[in-house]
């Protein structure tokens, strides 16, 4: 005679499986998103427009640049500014370790 399990038990292990599974995906998408923001501080970018030497650090991150602008994001504020690239004269990307 072949053992039935009763669909109660089923239904339990598909739903205590899918909400594993759930889990397991928020923890590895959040760790994946911390280490994706702290990629921002392997580098240090600096660059020199009419204003003084503009660095990136923890309160100050480099988000990117298009053709025309570059964007930088202050943490205090939450602010971003925005640079117009042709103004830019000096740009230094220093690798930190």
């Amino acid at each position: 005679q072949i053992f039935k399990v009763p669909r109660v038990y089923l239904d339990i292990s598909v739903g205590y499986f899918s909400f594993i599974m759930c889990t397991i995906l928020v923890v590895l998408g959040n760790t994946d998103f911390k280490s994706w923001r702290k990629r921002g501080h392997d580098f240090e970018i600096a660059f020199k427009n009419e204003t003084p030497l503009i660095r990136t650090d923890s309160n100050t991150i480099y988000l990117g640049r298009t053709k025309d602008f570059l964007f930088v994001y202050d943490v205090k504020n939450r602010s971003s500014r925005v640079f117009n690239v042709d103004d830019i004269k000096e740009f230094i990307v220093r690798e930190i370790r």
